[in-house]
């Protein structure tokens, strides 16, 4: 037995919101982070000098996607959790893709559907460092349906590219932490969804998830928000298994999607030409990765600038990106938030807490 988890009703306050300033230093690689960076903005500069940055984005995010876990994982399931997720990311891209093709009351169902499966094959997989990158890729993937984008064959042959190419930084980084194992931080923890078994809280988590993006994608649809993406975006990586969690998530990550996007919004605003962005575009994301794990608002924060400059190479907008991107942030914000207090309350009424000893205490497993 344990304490009674923070998703009861009765054990949320508004200071979940606050997000936390604290760095967890221990978490912190800068070699590695930097190298991944430089692996992420390369396919760019290739684009820009052969003229075709609209394909190279695409690989770069292939890229992007999969080595995002590299400095996550247990180095001992490198291959295997990386080397699917250049092939499953591809995959739900493309997938994503062709939904967002469909009509819209097929569009939306389908795409909550869609996130369900992700998340409950990430746990019968045991493979739970896969569920947010693949579950991105599939909402990104969705996006490209208001843009003129390449048939599906070349985009999954891009996205598949960019998954290759990050490969070939694990290889060398299999090789470096040989070298130098103390240059590359602690895994994090795989925790009971290591186990292949799906708890009932699991299952609430994905259902709801599978849900909340649903209402995000017709909520986008009916607002005709540009990039409603974004919110699908945001409630996938702000959704945690209780109420409190999923705040403190949502704080940091408005927070820091506010503060970036002023940054982004400025330097934007010089009309800087590609040879000095694509450098710029290298600091933000190798910044990112650096506080990815040590504190969630400075990786929102240097995150955001990425994508703002990222996407005014692709289409100059100017600002409107950055506000874009902190409207579609708020909104995904608060439809995980509502959705997380919607299952928390359930939870409190299906499975209320024992108490010891004059102490509430979760029996749920």
């Amino acid at each position: 037995m344990e304490p009674a988890s923070p998703h009861r009703p009765g054990g949320v306050g508004l200071r979940s919101l606050l997000p936390s300033l604290s760095i967890r230093r221990e978490l912190i690689s800068v070699g590695p982070a930097v190298a991944v960076g430089a692996w992420i903005v390369l396919p760019l500069g290739v684009g820009v000098l052969l003229g075709e940055l609209g394909e190279s984005v695409l690989a770069s995010i292939g890229a992007l996607n999969v080595l995002l876990v590299l400095l996550t994982a247990d180095p001992g399931r490198w291959w295997k959790v990386l080397g699917l997720a250049a092939i499953l990311n591809a995959l739900a891209f493309t997938a994503g893709a062709g939904l967002g093709m469909a009509p819209v009351f097929w569009a939306v169902p389908l795409s909550g559907v869609a996130i369900l499966g992700i998340e409950v094959m990430s746990y019968r997989a045991a493979l739970p460092e896969l569920m947010i990158v693949v579950s991105a890729c599939f909402v990104i993937g969705l996006g490209l349906r208001s843009s003129g984008s390449p048939s599906l064959s070349v985009v999954f042959a891009l996205f598949l590219l960019g998954g290759a190419w990050a490969l070939v930084l694990v290889a060398i980084a299999t090789r470096w932490r040989r070298v130098r194992p103390a240059s590359f931080p602690p895994p994090d923890a795989g925790g009971e969804a290591l186990t292949g078994a799906i708890t009932r809280s699991q299952w609430a988590s994905a259902v709801a998830t599978g849900a909340a993006v649903s209402i995000g994608l017709l909520v986008g649809v009916v607002l005709g928000l540009p990039r409603d993406y974004w919110v699908l975006l945001t409630i996938i990586v702000v959704m945690r298994s209780s109420l409190n969690a999923t705040l403190e998530r949502m704080g940091s990550r408005i927070t820091g999607t506010i503060l970036g996007a002023g940054l982004g919004g400025i330097i934007t605003s010089l009309l800087l030409p590609a040879s000095f962005s694509l450098p710029i575009l290298g600091v933000f994301i190798s910044a990112a990765i650096v506080m990815q794990r040590a504190n969630y608002l400075l990786y929102a924060l240097f995150l955001t600038p990425f994508v703002v400059v990222l996407l005014n190479l692709l289409a100059p907008a100017g600002i409107t990106v950055a506000i874009d991107r902190v409207v579609d942030t708020l909104i995904g914000g608060l439809i995980g938030a509502v959705t997380a207090l919607l299952v928390g309350l359930a939870r409190s009424r299906w499975n209320p807490p024992a108490v010891v000893n004059g102490r509430p205490v979760s029996l749920e497993p």
